[in-house]
């Protein structure tokens, strides 16, 4: 059983009356509390979108490291169109395969 409804009223409190008729001829009424809120006005949608993922503003320059050596690599500017805030996370794993 499923229902499916369309609403196009007013904003408002509303209480609908749902009817269920068992093949026995049963029937059993339920009253729903319905609220309808107003639309969220177009700049709150246009601020809730996100428009893209941060940037690095320059390519990455390719790494090398070498055993035994120690290397200090800086990331370029990170752009992000939202502001949105973020985190870098660097999982290196195991060197053991390159022993």
């Amino acid at each position: 059983m499923g229902l499916v409804a369309s609403f196009a009223g007013e904003a408002g409190s509303y209480t609908i009356i749902v009817i269920v008729v068992y093949s026995t001829g049963e029937t059993i009424r339920y009253r729903v509390a319905l609220t309808i809120s107003q639309s969220p006005s177009a700049s709150l949608w246009q601020d809730l979108l996100n428009t893209g993922p941060p940037v690095f503003q320059q390519s990455l320059d390719k790494q090398i490291v070498y055993p035994g050596n120690h290397t200090v690599y800086s990331l370029p500017s990170i752009f992000d169109q939202d502001n949105d805030t973020w985190t870098i996370v660097v999982e290196l794993g195991s060197t053991v395969p390159f022993a």
